[in-house]
């Protein structure tokens, strides 16, 4: 059984294999690195509020 892509969804994967032959990661997970917790930026809030 084979599906049938819509052309929004061919345009779309031929943009992506563009990006990829460009060497451009196109789902850069790693890029904001994690530094601060969410008690962290309470307890800022906290302090600039009052």
């Amino acid at each position: 059984m084979t599906r049938v892509l819509s052309e929004q969804e061919l345009v779309r994967r031929e943009s992506l294999q563009k990006l990829r032959d460009l060497g451009v990661d196109p789902y850069p997970a790693d890029l904001f690195d994690v530094n601060t917790t969410s008690k962290q930026i309470k307890e800022k809030y906290k302090r600039v509020r009052n």
